[in-house]
């Protein structure tokens, strides 16, 4: 988490989001979501699991979250993105 971080690098939680978005153009949230995102693309691709497997591996709270954010991004389902492979 945020929290965990900041307490490693002995930072507040404000500070950190301010700096991290100042050098990365996006929250520390939009760039964990947006690396989840891709690697779950990358497992899709290559691997033949589960979706709730793809979610738990890339970190995301359950498999309807994934499918949720996934159809957000892409404008098609996690399944449907697989099938095309």
């Amino acid at each position: 988490t945020i929290n965990e971080i900041c307490k490693a690098i002995y930072v507040s939680p404000s500070y950190f989001q301010r700096i991290f978005k100042s050098q990365m153009n996006k929250t520390p949230y939009q760039y964990i979501m947006e690396f989840r995102h891709k690697k779950a693309k990358e497992i899709l691709k290559e691997q033949n699991i589960s979706i709730e497997d793809v979610a738990r591996l890339c970190g995301f709270v359950s498999g309807g979250h994934f499918s949720t954010e996934f159809k957000r991004r892409e404008g098609i389902t996690p399944l449907e993105y697989k099938k095309g492979f």
